[in-house]
């Protein structure tokens, strides 16, 4: 029997706030309506963000109230801090995305809160989310090296992993936030942290700054892991990592796992109608570039 893999679309959010187009309310909500179609597992679809950080995403409240039926797929948003996770209490979303930063010099780029402080108020904020019946997607950003603060140890994320694991995340996603992991980075760090964590409650998130996000992911999927973030196009990356490419692109992660005999729920000619759309709407802005997909 094939393993299943579990796909968390990051286009609307983590796509869309490193474009330098900002797509109106409309076109985020058509987008997000031609993802639900292509059926991922679950879709980031906003951040409650400071507006003046993140203009992209200035609509999030609009946004929310215009989103269509979600189906069997889960709508997420990027929660940076308690009042942010107040908005989301108040949303029809399922799930909250928290971010703790393996470097000091990220954390107070990204959040404005020390290491510790923010890894204190997200554990508490997954308590709280477990006992509200809110999904959490805890994610440990720059976790294979940081622009900022260097080379990270694998016992920095290791512990990460642990504290939000004791909390009670199901799983937790390491985020290459830079784009800089390789295969072997991958297999080691993978190796350190399934130690307080089983391999099947660890997600990935790569960014492509140097084209080894597809292999990257191959090894995490060989190893036991699962869970991963995929951006429709390709499109997107973090705004407070300086020189980092696009995500992941959803269509070639899936096309690559499914030749190597893994399932997923993605229905990849929706997926492509999607990205098609995307494109259209950002006028062909794509950071990534990529060519069009073919099925042949």
């Amino acid at each position: 029997m094939a393993s299943k893999v579990f796909f968390h679309e990051v286009a609307p959010r983590d796509g869309l706030q490193n474009e330098a187009t900002v797509l109106g309310t409309q076109e985020k909500l058509e987008l997000i309506r031609l993802l639900l179609e292509a059926k991922p597992d679950s879709i980031e679809v906003t951040s409650f963000v400071n507006p003046s950080k993140l203009p992209q995403l200035a609509d999030a409240q609009q946004l929310i109230e215009g989103l269509p039926p979600a189906g069997s797929t889960e709508y997420f948003a990027l929660v940076p801090n308690r009042r942010g996770f107040e908005r989301l209490l108040e949303s029809k979303l399922s799930g909250a995305t928290l971010l703790v930063s393996a470097t000091e010099e990220h954390s107070q780029a990204n959040v404005g809160m020390s290491r510790s402080q923010a890894l204190l108020e997200n554990c508490t904020l997954i308590q709280e989310s477990c006992a509200a019946g809110v999904l959490v997607r805890p994610y440990v950003s720059m976790a294979f090296g940081c622009p900022l603060g260097g080379e990270v140890p694998a016992l920095v994320v290791q512990e990460t992993v642990s504290a939000f694991a004791q909390a009670g995340a199901p799983f937790v996603v390491l985020a290459d936030t830079w784009g800089h992991a390789t295969p072997q980075q991958v297999e080691q760090l993978l190796n350190s942290v399934s130690s307080v964590l089983p391999m099947e409650q660890i997600g990935l998130h790569m960014h492509d700054t140097h084209g080894d996000a597809l292999a990257n992911c191959e090894k995490a999927a060989e190893m036991g892991v699962r869970h991963f973030d995929t951006s429709a196009g390709g499109c997107g990356g973090c705004p407070f990592a300086p020189n980092s490419a696009g995500n992941l692109d959803t269509h070639s992660l899936a096309l690559r796992l499914t030749e190597l005999g893994y399932e997923s729920t993605l229905e990849l000619d929706a997926l492509d109608r999607a990205t098609h759309f995307l494109r259209g709407a950002l006028a062909d802005s794509l950071q990534s570039d990529k060519a069009p997909h073919s099925h042949d």
